[in-house]
């Protein structure tokens, strides 16, 4: 769940795909309409990583020039293991100056699957304690296979183009593999 998010103004709910035999979500639509920054939302979620600087704040634009405060939320629910983990960051936007630096508020709960009892996630202190455990539930270095921006496709359209081959090479994370390989050696 996304609220306030970039282009999203208000609260929007995806649901991705848990069946096992049809276990992925694919997202499609026109340019400019919201599809790279659902993964920006992810990934700020998990990894509190700022979108790239050429793109647009992560507080939606249009509520901010109605000078009034409000929240931006990413709601993430995740299933590892017979559980259920909901990981929450957010920050309160005043005014303007708010957009380039957010303070974050990181939020993580857990439920057993089986009964829906609490889990108790540890004695966190410190949002470094909670990043250290979103990163033992899907690493940054392996989230990278399950959430890829359709953006680095482009390359495919053109062949005669040398960019071709390091767009393929990007999207199945060729290079990554590699430098674990050479890592495991």
């Amino acid at each position: 769940t996304i609220e306030n998010f970039k282009s999203y103004r208000g609260k929007h709910t995806l649901h991705f795909s848990t069946d096992r035999d049809k276990n992925v979500t694919i997202i499609s639509g026109e340019n400019n309409h919201g599809k790279s920054v659902l993964l920006e939302s992810v990934k700020w979620c998990l990894d509190n990583e700022n979108p790239p600087p050429n793109r647009m704040p992560i507080a939606n634009k249009d509520l901010l020039f109605e000078n009034k405060s409000f929240d931006v939320i990413v709601t993430l629910d995740i299933s590892h293991l017979g559980e259920i983990y909901r990981i929450r960051r957010k920050y309160q936007v005043f005014d303007e100056r708010d957009i380039d630096r957010p303070k974050t508020e990181l939020y993580i709960s857990g439920v057993k699957l089986e009964d829906g009892t609490p889990k108790r996630l540890g004695n966190f202190e410190t949002e470094a304690d909670f990043n250290l455990f979103i990163k033992s539930l899907l690493p940054q270095s392996v989230s990278k296979y399950f959430l890829v921006d359709g953006d680095q496709i482009d390359g495919f359209t053109n062949p005669t183009d040398d960019k071709t081959k390091s767009a393929i090479e990007d999207l199945l994370k060729v290079n990554l593999l590699r430098n674990g390989l050479k890592h495991i050696k």
